[in-house]
């Protein structure tokens, strides 16, 4: 988060909530602002391609893949429809040392991912949905 940072500094802005954008391909070069990332994983859901959304899992698949992340700072993160705020987690232990702040050591950031229409964030509050960086080996 580093980048985003960055670039608020050198726009001379606060930071709010880094808007997030996915992409469908690997970036062939640096963004302009923010970062790029990828490896991330999602469990209790996937991630439809075509709808561009958070999609009920396939049954028997507990984790799925999240295409490549776009963090891009914002002023001001409002989103151009429903999202649903999911817990990025270091390791799907989801569990950690509460720190200083109140958050577990486990927890990094909520990615607002967008949601079907007519969707709303209970469904996947109640699935259990939550995104990893690393997976159990």
């Amino acid at each position: 988060m580093e980048a985003g940072r960055g670039a608020s500094k050198q726009q001379d802005q606060a930071l709010g909530s880094p808007s997030l954008h996915t992409l469908t391909a690997p970036p062939l070069q640096a963004p302009e602002s923010g970062c790029y990332c990828h490896g991330l994983h999602l469990e209790a859901a996937r991630w439809d391609v075509d709808a561009g959304c958070i999609a009920l899992a396939v049954p028997g698949e507990t984790v799925s893949a999240l295409p490549v992340i776009h963090f891009q700072p914002a002023v001001d993160s409002r989103s151009d429809g429903p999202r649903y705020k999911v817990p990025l987690y270091k390791t799907t232990a989801r569990a950690g040392v509460l720190s200083t702040t109140g958050h577990s050591t486990n927890f990094v950031v909520h990615l607002a991912l967008p949601m079907a229409a007519g969707s709303t964030p209970d469904v996947w509050t109640l699935q259990g949905v939550a995104a990893v960086c690393a997976l159990n080996q």
